[in-house]
This record gives structure tokens, C-alpha cells and sequence, in this order.
């Protein structure tokens, strides 16, 4: 058997993975807009200019504020890195979305807590290492960053799902 060899998508997706990562980020957070576009229910979207509070996106509903990571993968991992930071903000959550090579979603996962609560605590995952080694062939920690299992995560069937975990049941409503 020879070695397996990468799709010209598969090497897109490896070598242009930030723009693939706001291009997930802009696919999800429209798929948000549209559901509440048809109940008739407003959403504020911000984004941070820098990412330093481990997160991606605030959504702000009524009195509920979230502060999201949003993490995108075809499924071939066993952890996330999370930024411990985000477990500071109000609410703070991670949307884990499955895409196919057409970054068409097939799958998402939550992990995170309800309306109003903190994300549930970080530092019992392992600290995570950085992915390339220094010159001296060391791999370092990341003191503020955790490696988060993606049997951390609890599958939610559908766009509308993450919606309700989001913003709890008022979500379906004005």
C-alpha cells in the first residue's frame, strides 16, 4: 500500500485554515441570524479585534450575552485548545461545528453551561503544548491554555438546538 495522498480540497483546507475558520465562523453565525430572522427575534453579533479572551464571537439576546468559541473540524480530532480566559467571561461557551470539505455543517457539539452561568471550569483538562517545537526541539507548555477532549462536548441535533443551548427556551420567541 502506498501513502495516502491529500485532495487539492484537503490541502486547501490544511494550508488556508484561517481563512477556512472565518469563513465557518461568518456560515454559522448567518445560520443563527436566519433562525431568528424567522421567529421574528433580534441577535447582536460582535467580534473581538484581537484575540486574546479566547473567544470568537459575543451573540446578545435579550438579557442573555454570550461569549463563543467556535471551533471547526471534519471530525479527525481528539481535542480542542481552549484559552482558559473564556471561562472569565459571562457565559462563556464553545460551539464545536463538523463540516464537510464543502463546509456544509454535518454535526454540532456544545460544551458549555446555561444562560447566565459560567463555563464550566477548565483546569482539569491537561495543559496543552505548543504544536511546533523550538529550535532546541522543545515543545512548551501553554500555561493559558487548555486541551479540551472532544468527549467533552455533548452532540446537539441542529442549528435550532445550538440556539436553545445558547439562549435557553425564550430563544424560539421575541
Amino acid at each position: 500500500m502506498g501513502a495516502k495522498t491529500s485532495s487539492p480540497s484537503d490541502e486547501r483546507h490544511f494550508r488556508q485554515s484561517t481563512r477556512r475558520e472565518k469563513v465557518v465562523e461568518h456560515l454559522f453565525v448567518g445560520e443563527l441570524l436566519r433562525l431568528f430572522w424567522t421567529q421574528n427575534s433580534n441577535v447582536e453579533v460582535l467580534r473581538p479585534e484581537v484575540d486574546a479572551a479566547g473567544y470568537d464571537i459575543v451573540l446578545t439576546k435579550g438579557r442573555v450575552t454570550r461569549h463563543v468559541q467556535i471551533k471547526a473540524s471534519t471530525g479527525k480530532r481528539k481535542d480542542f485548545p481552549i484559552n482558559v480566559s473564556l471561562g472569565a467571561q459571562p457565559s462563556g461557551c464553545i460551539v464545536w461545528l463538523i463540516v464537510d470539505e464543502h463546509l456544509q455543517f454535518q454535526k454540532y457539539f456544545w460544551y458549555g453551561a446555561r444562560p447566565g452561568w459560567r463555563l464550566p471550569d477548565l483546569e482539569g483538562f491537561p495543559t496543552a503544548r505548543r504544536t511546533t517545537p523550538r529550535s532546541d526541539g522543545i515543545r512548551p507548555d501553554r500555561p493559558s491554555i487548555r486541551s479540551v477532549p472532544c468527549a467533552a462536548f455533548k452532540e446537539v441535533e441542529s442549528v435550532e438546538a445550538v440556539a436553545l443551548k445558547l439562549f435557553g427556551k425564550g430563544s424560539q420567541t421575541v
